[in-house]
């Protein structure tokens, strides 16, 4: 008797559950087609977006293929329901071509220019497969996002990808590369960094003769990698235990990269794969490089090398006390320029989604894709930026070849003992002989 009982007390309750479900659905509906039109702006807002979205169900559901559509991540009207095509490409508005492919319209002009030479495929398909490349690079998704975007299968997508990336190597690998001394593209490069220090500290040329010839600062920053592959090596597991490579390069004030090293361990010092670069100089006399140059200087934090061309930063133990006053204005200095390193990683990987993380299916196809990022941050720099030379002149300044992605990096040299910089010492008088000059 109790069980019935019970029974029938639940199925009382599933009907009224039932009954008021259906009630609230009944006064939703009255209360959209019943929403008046001047409603407060916030109440409005919501209502058109309401009304938008109840259209577009509306006109998708008399569709066959509607399950095919490609939503939120469309790059046509929710009407288009079809593949994009090469003269769509204008259709998209300018606002959403730069949130969506990380460049203008006019840049994207630009490096079409540059790289459909490079490519394999039909003339009337080079422009769309590049336009596919770049989104990629340039968002977190994976392919299936780009392909909704497109409209295109999946499979199609990477393979367009795959081929592009390369093509993209080619045509921009010299836009990484470190100007020859005494070219006028190092000129250059020197007197950014001067005129900076200038501006961030109030000094006068004439105190300031050895922080004339900067030539870049170095540094390293860890590209995470979500790999579809075993890395049994467990030398790119990094200080937080995930799956990294290094990415080391030096940057020049205006945030460009004039030299990359790709694919060293995540578990790799900045410091050992600096010294298998060939920004290093084994020799005992501390001379610089060839590529360096005489009497050239890079900027670097403490963990590298001190050197008559690698000038660091003294450690904190080092600049205490009242009577190192001036090397404590020497770090101060040192660290408003070697900063801009540390800004352009964080321009590069905010600009280009794809490296936070890596997503690739091999060692060789994640540096590719680290690699054209990189590329096209230099091309989007040298391009859109105010007052420079056009890209043509620019890139005819006698620059050095870049380094080669798929060289191996990982040369672990032992540490030179008692590194020691004359240069620096010069260098932090000249700062104090700046600060007196100044009244301070």
């Amino acid at each position: 008797m109790d069980r019935n009982k019970a029974l029938a007390f639940l199925m009382m309750v599933m009907s009224m559950v039932a009954t008021l479900t259906v009630l609230m659905h009944l006064i939703a509906q009255r209360n959209e087609a019943e929403e008046p039109d001047d409603l407060p702006a916030p109440n409005a807002a919501r209502a058109a977006n309401r009304r938008r979205r109840r259209q577009g169900r509306d006109q998708m559901e008399g569709r066959e293929d509607w399950h095919h559509s490609r939503h939120l991540f469309s790059l046509l009207p929710v009407t288009e329901v079809r593949p994009l095509k090469d003269a769509d490409l204008e259709a998209i508005p300018e606002n959403r071509f730069y949130s969506e492919f990380r460049m203008s319209r006019a840049s994207f002009r630009q490096l079409y220019t540059l790289v459909e030479p490079r490519m394999q495929a039909p003339v009337s398909w080079r422009r769309l497969k590049l336009l596919v490349a770049v989104g990629k690079l340039a968002n977190k998704g994976g392919y299936r996002q780009l392909a909704c975007m497109t409209g295109y299968a999946r499979s199609t997508v990477f393979e367009w990808c795959e081929e592009t990336f390369s093509a993209i190597k080619d045509a921009l690998a010299h836009l990484i590369s470190l100007p020859p001394p005494k070219s006028a593209g190092r000129e250059r490069i020197n007197r950014e960094f001067f005129e900076a220090l200038q501006r961030n500290r109030l000094f006068g040329a004439q105190h300031l003769p050895d922080w004339a010839s900067i030539c870049g600062a170095i540094d390293g920053s860890h590209i995470e990698i979500e790999s579809n592959f075993d890395v049994e090596d467990e030398s790119f597991r990094d200080r937080n235990d995930r799956i990294s490579t290094t990415l080391h390069a030096m940057a020049s004030y205006d945030l460009t990269f004039t030299h990359v090293s790709i694919g060293s361990p995540g578990s790799c010092h900045d410091s050992s794969i600096f010294r298998s670069t060939e920004l290093w100089n084994d020799a005992e006399d501390n001379t610089p490089p060839p590529v360096i140059g005489q009497g050239q200087v890079i900027l670097a934090d403490a963990a590298y090398p001190c050197c008559d061309y690698v000038i660091t930063p003294f450690r904190q133990n080092a600049a205490r006390g009242g009577r190192h006053v001036g090397r404590r204005r020497f770090n101060n200095s040192l660290s408003s320029l070697r900063n801009c390193v540390e800004r352009a990683f964080r321009h590069l990987k905010s600009r280009w989604q794809s490296l936070c993380p890596v997503q690739a299916a091999s060692p060789a196809k994640c540096r590719l894709i680290i690699w054209c990022c990189v590329l096209l941050h230099n091309f989007c720099i040298i391009y859109d930026k105010p007052g420079l030379t056009p890209t043509a002149q620019r890139l005819a300044e006698n620059r050095l070849p870049a380094t080669d992605p798929d060289r191996d990096t990982r040369r672990y040299v032992q540490p030179r003992p008692q590194d020691t910089s004359a240069r620096r010492n010069r260098m932090v008088n000249q700062v104090r002989q700046a600060w007196q000059a100044n009244g301070n």
